[in-house]
């Protein structure tokens, strides 16, 4: 956790599904007087990240109805609605394994407007 709000560490010590929370170094004794009930031990991450592949260029990105219609491997019920959504002029995005596209979002209420945004999903091409 960055850096806690008190009004959120007692919401958690109030809830006994939440067991467990990550603190970093430099917040430990502030985490540690906001939850006087919780015990705390040292932990260590380790990464490396020159093990992993590099990310795909288009992890996800918003696809086009021509695109959406392409898609073989698609049932004929997830093509439908994926289609007549994009029909509509709502943005569908996806996320891709490799070419394929194997995950799909939309913004199906006016409230929503993370895609509206853009910041993590670029435009259909």
């Amino acid at each position: 956790m960055g850096e806690p709000k008190p009004s959120a560490l007692v919401l958690v010590q109030a809830v006994s599904a939440v067991p467990e929370l990550l603190a970093f170094a430099d917040n430990i004794e502030r985490v540690r007087t906001l939850l006087p009930g919780f015990s705390a031990e040292l932990a260590f991450v380790f990464s490396a990240p020159e093990l992993f592949p590099p990310p795909p260029p288009d992890q996800c990105r918003e696809m086009s109805l021509s695109e959406i219609a392409a898609q073989d491997h698609l049932s004929d019920d997830r093509l439908a609605q994926l289609s007549d959504v994009a029909e509509g002029g709502v943005p569908v995005a996806a996320a891709f394994d490799g070419m394929r596209p194997v995950a799909f979002a939309y913004v199906a209420s006016e409230s929503e407007s993370l895609m509206n945004q853009r910041k993590w999903c670029p435009k259909a091409k």
